[in-house]
Parts: C-alpha cells; structure tokens; sequence
C-alpha cells in the first residue's frame, strides 16, 4: 500500500507541474489557436489530477481501516490476556498495560495522521 501511495503522490506532483508549465505557456501565448489548444490540455490536467486525488483519498481511507481494524485486533487480544489471568492480577499491573497500549495506539495514530496528511494536503 505504501509503494502505492508513494506512486500515485510522485504522479500527482508530476502532473502539477505539467499543469503549472501549461499555464505559463497559455499565459505567454500570443496566438488565439494555440492558447485554445494549451487551455484545453489544462482542463484535461485538472481532470487528470482531481482524479488521483480522489484516488489517493481513497488510498488514505483505506490505510487508515487497516490502522484501525489492527488496533482492535490489538486490543481484542489485551482483552483476551486480562481474562486468562483473571483476577488475581494485581490492579497497578493492569494500569501499566492499558497505558502501554494507550501509547502505541497515540504513536501509530499520530505517525498515520502526519503521513496521510504529508500524502493528502
């Protein structure tokens, strides 16, 4: 998935600049045939790049489930872990755990967060 996104954001910058450089020929055009031609190639880019960012918000959502459905398999298996040992655990070591997971939950959270939006912006 990441080679995936790495992908489409380099196509995206690709395109951007190719939008950007028609712009500055339809600018500097002196010829009303010529101007039409680059303006119309313009709006074909704009397409072109509203489309992949649709698709790389697509991409973002989907990496965001996985995040998700991991983080509750995670927990699921914490959960899973407190009834095997019942309750003879003392509470303090209940605690750290929680806090132990409560970290890498904020972690993966906030690596993901800066990620899609370093990708999406």
């Amino acid at each position: 998935m990441w080679f995936q996104i790495s992908k489409l954001q380099a196509e995206i910058d690709n395109e951007s600049e190719n939008r950007a450089e028609l712009a500055r020929k339809a600018h500097a055009a002196t010829d009303r045939k010529m101007k039409s031609s680059i303006e119309t190639r313009m709006e074909k880019s704009d397409e072109k790049l509203d489309s992949m960012t649709v698709l790389m918000v697509h991409y973002c959502a989907g990496l965001q489930d996985c995040f998700d459905q991991e983080e509750m398999e995670r927990v699921k298996q914490l959960g899973a872990e407190d009834r095997r040992l019942g309750e003879d655990e003392d509470s303090a070591g209940h605690e750290e755990r929680i806090s132990t997971q409560e970290q890498d939950s904020d972690l993966s959270s906030g690596y993901l967060q800066f990620y899609t939006y370093e990708l999406c912006s």
